[in-house]
């Protein structure tokens, strides 16, 4: 392998930098006075040999990196980069120096922790003259010059020449020396040196230029305003002047001026903005002025050329007709002139651009809360049928794709009136891609959620007139309007008539008038190929022709719904070919039939609006929005009510405002209120309401109509779980208190029915006080104090505990009044039975048995004696008998009168 050795520093060819012409052949418009500055690493070849190519071209890229920065810092362009060599050139002298020292002090830091062999140490040689800048190239004596004096120059030194001397000799904490060349043979001859020496400390701002950056903005511009932009190109030397320092228009037509200060910039942006308000076409609208406009400071002159590789602005955030300043430029100006800005400036984490707000802007603020509403249907065709777009033709509307259901206008309620601005800034600013998809839907091209939100917020304020509704509206049977509306029915119907629907969503307008024509010869009384034969003939501009089918399938609507749908599409077509009494006459139509149908009622006010009636129009608009907050964003974006926005958006603010104004405090107000209610509350309800209330926290970050009107009603929701969980828990509080005081009742009765009151005086006094705690409980029941309350809510248990209790010692006295109740009558019985025996075997047995003996003998018996042995008998016996007799008697007789 052959190793490439990098050529030495003391060998620089001025050939091989310097023009193949001679500079006097040039003209003097391509000659300028540039200084040149070379850098030449010292040692090179040695650190070659000894580290190898790998060290030695990292130690060249390092050089090279350290070079370019600060010569890129203090607007200067490298030109080239010659093995160990940097050429670099400046328009101004004192920044070529500047760079110069702060190369060798970057390269002084790189050393400061490397090995001696492992440092990097150059020499710089500055000179200053007449080049020529061709190509990204420099040539010319000054050149040459600059390479010759290069190598005389010292380790970790700088020289510069006499004309660079005289240029920069007032910078401070800077010295100059003359350099002796008497002694060295390479000199030039005539070559006056001085060797730059600086104090360590010294510090050179990068040079900071005042970009001022013009684009226009033409997929929001009237057709004619690329005669104003070119007026104003013509104009240029009275608007900007020679305030600037470099100016540069790019291919589309942007301008790029580098201003001398910041306040210039600002007030020649004021003045562009003012050239186009007084503009034909734009001084009679305040809304939209299709230019962006920012003002950085930065190192965006580099060799007397614009660069801007280093601005980094998210065009998608910056909005038309307003001013953007940087942050730098922010503090620059703010000493000198005030501003205010949006966001409110943060010293901490400052944001990449502010808007200025003036006070045109501040008057605008109170009148127009969106921008776009003229700018999304402006264009030079008729009005689409399905949107009232301009850009585009019915029959390549892309309405025709769009999902069935997209929810897109209650997604755009959740964000504030800027966001909604700038999402729909930016899919016109687009180009509005969906339009020029030939067919493809949005979804097909679409590649940020936001701007596919915006597209499809727009055609949703019509979808009631668009073919994708009439697959909704197909076949249902259902008589109610709204429910039609949120029933999504994507899947294939099937048929030639379906068929036939789906040639019309492609466009394929030929093949589908083939079928619909056998569909209406199939089914002659359906409304369905009437309904769609219309839709064919409006996208074949045949107006009478919709107008006819459109009727005939009125015929034959069966349900209200489809009468609904179908009034609405005569509607529009009256509406757009200018026949407004027609048009309102069947809206009245459809209110007769349904007067609740908020389609019909909103387009009657629009119609309200353009009669003149706008007191009316207004209330009415207020009051549909406040039945259905979606017609918020509709009255808010809707192309038709674009020329009473001045009307209209005044209204929305207040109740924007007020919105706002309920919803203030009330996350703070419902976490405290929720931390009291979270001890009263069981578990499932308290995960229900901090559910809830993480909702209600997330919408409590968004500016927006629908999420302040969330906020009210979940705060609502979460003290009405609260409450009611409360509620349900002091409800089954009484039910329960109810139920023991029955229970003691029950036991005092009991109680005082008891025989043996002796017995009784403990039982008797804890009822007592088991009722005292009963009401004492109710009571607390009643109490807000979560303490008590949870203490009344444990307070049943225990009283139910204590009632077992003595309702066990209650038994226990009962099975002693039936114990003594049973002795008392099984005495009874048994002294009466035992009685009778000894009465039969004392007196009874004896006498019976002397009369007996006298008749025995009779009888050739013999006669019974010892009858005191059978007295025995029977008194033992009887006796026994007795006593069962009785326990059975008794037993007997108790349960009777249990019973």
């Amino acid at each position: 392998m052959i190793r490439m050795k990098p050529r030495s520093a003391s060998k620089i060819d001025p050939s091989r930098i310097s023009s193949q012409r001679p500079i006097d052949e040039y003209s003097n418009d391509s000659i300028q006075k540039i200084a040149v500055l070379f850098t030449d690493i010292v040692g090179s070849t040695k650190f070659f040999k000894s580290k190898g190519d790998l060290a030695g071209r990292e130690m060249l890229q390092q050089h090279q990196d350290i070079a370019s920065r600060c010569v890129t810092e203090h607007g200067g362009a490298v030109v080239k980069i010659l093995g160990d060599s940097v050429m670099a050139y400046f328009v101004n002298a004192k920044e070529a120096l500047k760079s110069a020292i702060k190369i060798q002090q970057q390269l002084q830091i790189h050393n400061r922790h490397k090995d001696p062999q492992n440092q990097i140490h150059i020499r710089i040689g500055v000179h200053f003259g007449d080049g020529i800048i061709e190509h990204k190239d420099i040539f010319g004596n000054v050149v040459n010059t600059a390479a010759k004096l290069t190598p005389l120059v010292e380790r970790d030194q700088i020289y510069i020449s006499k004309e660079v001397y005289e240029l920069v000799h007032d910078l401070t904490f800077v010295r100059f020396e003359m350099v002796d060349l008497s002694g060295k043979k390479d000199a030039p001859k005539g070559l006056t040196i001085y060797r730059v020496t600086w104090e360590e400390t010294v510090k050179f701002d990068p040079l900071m230029k005042t970009l001022l950056y013009f684009k226009p903005v033409w997929n929001i511009a009237k057709d004619d305003f690329d005669n104003t932009w070119n007026h104003l190109l013509a104009e240029k030397d009275n608007v900007w002047g020679d305030i600037i320092e470099k100016e540069s228009i790019l291919s589309d037509k942007s301008v790029i001026l580098i201003v001398n200060k910041a306040l210039s910039a600002l007030s020649i942006a004021k003045g562009v903005i003012e050239f186009i308000r007084k503009s034909p076409g734009y001084e009679k609208d305040p809304l939209i002025l299709p230019i962006q406009i920012i003002i950085d400071l930065g190192a965006y002159l580099k060799a007397d050329r614009i660069v801007t590789q280093g601005l980094e602005v998210n065009w998608e955030e910056v909005d038309p007709g307003e001013i953007y300043v940087s942050s730098l430029v922010y503090k620059l100006i703010q000493h000198e002139y005030p501003l205010d800005v949006v966001p409110d400036s943060d010293t901490i984490q400052p944001k990449s651009f502010y808007k200025l707000i003036s006070e045109p802007d501040r008057a605008k603020s109170g009148l127009y809360l969106f921008s776009y509403q003229k700018a999304l249907i402006q264009g030079n065709n008729p009005p689409c049928y399905y949107c009232g777009d301009k850009k585009h033709f019915t029959t390549n509307c892309p309405s025709k794709h769009l999902p069935q259901i997209t929810r897109a206008l209650e997604e755009l309620g959740y964000f504030s009136f800027d966001t909604i601005d700038r999402l729909f800034f930016n899919y016109i600013a687009e180009g509005r891609p969906d339009l020029e998809s030939s067919g493809k839907g949005p979804e097909e091209i679409e590649t940020d959620k936001s701007a596919q939100l915006a597209c499809y917020g727009f055609y949703e304020l019509k979808r009631h007139l668009q073919l994708r509704f009439f697959t909704n509206i197909w076949s249902a049977t259902s008589e109610n309007w709204n429910k039609i509306k949120e029933t999504s029915t994507e899947e294939d119907k099937g048929g030639f008539l379906w068929i036939a629907l789906d040639c019309l969503r492609v466009s394929n307008l030929a093949k589908a008038e083939a079928l619909l024509k056998s569909s209406l010869e199939k089914y002659p009384k359906d409304y369905r190929p009437y309904c769609a034969i219309g839709f064919l003939n409006v996208e074949k501009n045949e107006f009478l022709a919709a107008e006819h089918y459109f009727d005939k399938a009125l015929d034959y609507a069966a349900t209200e719904p489809q009468k609904i749908f179908l009034l609405l599409l005569l509607c529009r077509l009256y509406d757009i070919h200018d026949r407004p009494f027609k048009a309102e006459e069947k809206i009245r139509e459809i209110l007769l039939i349904n007067p609740f149908c908020e389609e019909a009622k909103y387009q009657d006010i629009i119609f309200k609006f353009k009669g003149e009636k706008e007191s009316e129009a207004l209330h009415r608009l207020i009051k549909l929005i406040q039945q259905n907050r979606q017609f918020y964003i509709n009255a808010l974006i809707d192309p038709e009510l674009a020329q009473f926005s001045e009307i209209i958006h005044p209204k929305l603010k207040s109740l924007f405002d007020q919105a706002k104004d309920d919803a203030e405090g009330v996350p703070n107000k419902t976490e405290n209120d929720l931390s009291k209610l979270e001890q009263l509350m069981g578990e499932q309800e308290i995960k229900e309401a901090q559910s809830l209330q993480l909702k209600l926290r997330k919408l409590s970050k968004a500016d927006s109509y629908f999420a302040y009107q969330d906020i009210i009603h979940y705060g609502e929701s979460i003290l009405a779980i609260g409450h009611r969980n409360i509620q349900e828990q002091r409800g089954n509080l009484l039910e329960a208190l109810y139920e023991l005081e029955n229970r003691a009742e029950k036991y005092l009765a009991l109680i005082s029915n008891y025989p043996y009151q002796n017995l009784i005086g403990t039982p008797y006094q804890q009822l007592n006080l088991i009722q005292a705690k009963i009401h004492q409980t109710r009571v607390m029941a009643q109490s807000n104090v979560p303490e008590e309350f949870r203490e009344a809510v444990a307070r049943p248990g225990e009283l139910s505990a204590e009632l077992d209790q003595i309702e066990s010692k209650l038994k226990g006295l009962g099975a002693v009044q039936v114990a003594a109740v049973f002795f008392a009558r099984f005495l009874k019985e048994s002294l009466v039975l035992q009685s009778a025996i000894v009465f039969f075997a004392i007196i009874i047995f004896p006498i019976t048995i002397y009369y007996l003996n006298f008749l025995l003998p009779t009888l050739g018996i013999p006669t019974i004696v010892n009858i005191w042995s059978y007295q025995k008998l029977i008194l033992i016996g009887g006796g026994i008998s007795a006593l069962l007799f009785a326990v059975l008697r008794t037993i007997k007789n108790m349960n009777q009168k249990q019973g």
